[in-house]
């Protein structure tokens, strides 16, 4: 397989290329400064291709995947602050990269952390009133960022105070936030289990609070949340243990196997929950959860559609690898495995952009991005012949 990887990689690369040399004699005016959604995320794809290669050559284009972003980012006055399309995502992604100590970004990241820190502490504090805690687009990417900066502790603070102040107590069922996003168009205010939209995504970072920080009350919120989850699991007649959305009056559904929603983004959740709390037990049950979904493996049980990151196999993949890596659970380590070949085997010879097209509700479409695009697919293959964990899924909010 590790062939097929690499001429895989290959194909993405020769068009990642095309793409940034086109960005870079174009105007700004469909530029995309998200490091998931737009061009910027493309400089992690040549950050992980230089670890496998050592080719030089790749430095270089991860600069030049940066360098527009900041002309871009040092002449706009407003910009999109959240993870997933704006300044908190692509500044998270850069201090990654400068982390792997292959390229010296320090400088630039304290110049533009010193001029866009007030504006993101801005957008953070008007997402907390909005109850708006959304890891992609809300407080959570944005409290996120300022986590890997170390400059987090008075945030950490006003975001478990908003969180106390606007949690919902459910009798027998712990507490819970419901979800501002709207869903199919016309229904909003569910509880929403998932990794990208919802409460898995408040666990994990509760959990990096409580590691990071020692914050009591954010260990009592995770602990009656947590609650909630338990009380929310379904019959083992589900194919899955967890639901993607709950109104508490309707009946539940299965979810499917992604990153965006389902039981392998809150199987990783809970295993970090457990062991912020120190809790075995549920560490045993994050497991456990993780376990039941590798059975899951024909459409009518997944739901996939396509490679990227965000809810195809790609997606499933880095959950797999990083619970591997977290467990040391050989069958982890498998399934990783298995979804790395079936995002292989979803490319098309008859298309192009590398064989991929990413499944929206309107067909199929052709994404150069990191979130569903091919240059996510591209950081996904290269991590799996580099082997070295880089911890790039930071960005997927998996470690």
């Amino acid at each position: 397989m590790t062939s097929r990887v690499i001429e895989k990689i290959t194909e993405i690369d020769i068009i990642l290329r095309k793409t940034l040399i086109t960005n870079s004699k174009s105007d700004n005016s469909n530029y995309r400064m998200g490091f998931l959604t737009g061009e910027p995320g493309i400089s992690l794809f040549y950050y992980l291709n230089y670890l496998r290669t050592r080719d030089v050559e790749n430095i270089a284009l991860l600069e030049c995947a940066i360098e527009k972003s900041f002309s871009i980012l040092n002449n706009t006055l407003k910009l999109n602050s959240f993870h997933c399309n704006g300044i908190s995502g692509f500044m998270s992604g850069l201090m990654l990269i400068h982390r792997g100590n292959i390229i010296d970004l320090k400088d630039l990241l304290h110049y533009f952390s010193f001029n866009t820190d007030n504006y993101l502490t801005s957008s953070f504090n008007k997402a907390l009133n909005g109850k708006n805690f959304d890891f992609l687009h809300g407080a959570e990417g944005i409290l996120n960022y300022f986590l890997l900066q170390n400059k987090a502790e008075n945030k950490v603070a006003d975001y478990i105070n908003v969180l106390d102040n606007t949690k919902i107590v459910i009798p027998k069922k712990g507490v819970a936030w419901k979800s501002n996003l709207l869903i199919d168009k016309k229904r909003s205010g569910v509880y929403n289990l998932g990794l990208a939209h919802g409460m898995a995504s408040t666990i994990i970072i509760l959990s990096k609070i409580i590691e990071g920080y020692g914050n009591l009350k954010a260990q009592q919120l995770l602990e009656r949340n947590l609650e909630f989850y338990f009380s929310e699991e379904l019959s083992m007649e589900y194919s899955a243990s967890f639901p993607n959305l709950s109104s508490l009056d309707e009946p539940p559904k299965n979810s499917r196997l992604g990153w965006c929603y389902g039981d392998l983004g809150i199987s990783i959740a809970l295993w970090y929950a457990g062991r912020a709390l120190k809790n075995e037990s549920i560490k045993k049950k994050a497991i456990s959860v993780c376990e039941k979904t590798l059975v899951r493996k024909d459409y009518p049980l997944t739901g996939i559609k396509d490679a990227g990151l965000c809810h195809g196999t790609a997606g499933i993949a880095a959950i797999y690898s990083r619970m591997y890596i977290l467990t040391g659970k050989l069958e982890f380590r498998v399934a990783y495995e298995y979804w790395i070949l079936e995002t292989l085997n979803f490319a098309q010879e008859d298309i192009k952009n590398a064989g991929y097209k990413s499944w929206t509700t309107e067909g199929g479409i052709y994404e150069t991005n990191v979130l569903s695009g091919i240059a996510g697919i591209g950081i996904a293959l290269n991590q799996y012949i580099h082997e070295i964990d880089t911890s790039w899924d930071n960005c997927l909010l998996l470690s």
